[in-house]
């Protein structure tokens, strides 16, 4: 058997992890107690601790992703993101119907589709137009939320400046446990409303006005 360096270093670590184990061991055995006792237990915590770091990596990582792609959102369909907030002065219960109608079509739609076998990518289709929707749902509402918070800071609201500001707002009161969930659940399905609404309605942005009235 050749022997090369990883796998010394291997070994001996192995070797040590090993005799420290025996050593800490040493006490309980002569007790009369489990051995194992205190390495289970350092091993659940351990595995607890990995757990809630790996999941406020996760929390961050979707947060900070979440904001990239809500910027080039914004740049990349200035209209349509306009189009959003001119819907959101709709009323309130409006906004919620129309998005609870549409959030239940979609996904018990999507729920169906997946059910037989050679539809399943027409269930990830309505699956992701759905998410795409939302999405664009909750630009609006973390806009429209910035700018009324750097309104009220006696500053002059920008879009992207309102996103940096209203989109962290809204992220970290969806991880609070369920007053948070509830109100972002609301933010979800009353931001759907309003993409549906400026999808169907008449609904002209601040950009378009000027256009027609100068035809």
């Amino acid at each position: 058997m050749k022997w090369n360096t990883r796998t010394l270093s291997l070994a001996i670590l192995s070797l040590t992890m090993l005799t420290l184990l025996l050593l800490s061991s040493t006490p309980a055995i002569a007790q009369g107690r489990d051995p194992l006792r205190f390495v289970r237990g350092e091993r659940i915590a351990t595995i607890w601790g990995g757990l809630a770091l790996a999941s406020l990596i996760i929390v961050l990582s979707i947060g900070v992703g979440g904001l990239a792609i809500q910027l080039w959102a914004r740049v990349t369909f200035p209209q349509r993101t306009a189009a959003i907030l001119k819907a959101l002065e709709e009323k309130r219960w409006k906004l919620f119907l129309v998005g609870l109608v549409n959030v239940s079509f979609l996904f018990f739609l999507s729920y169906g589709f997946a059910q037989v076998r050679w539809l399943q990518w027409l269930a990830m289709l309505i699956a992701t137009v759905l998410l795409a929707v939302v999405f664009l749902g909750l630009l609006g509402k973390a806009e429209r939320l910035g700018a009324r918070i750097l309104d009220e800071a006696g500053r002059m609201p920008t879009p992207v400046g309102s996103i940096l500001v209203g989109w962290p707002v809204l992220y970290f009161v969806a991880i609070i446990p369920f007053l948070g969930w509830a109100l972002f659940l609301y933010l979800i399905i009353s931001g759907t409303g309003a993409v549906v609404l400026s999808l169907i309605g008449n609904t002209r942005t601040p950009t378009e006005e000027p256009a027609k009235q100068n035809t």
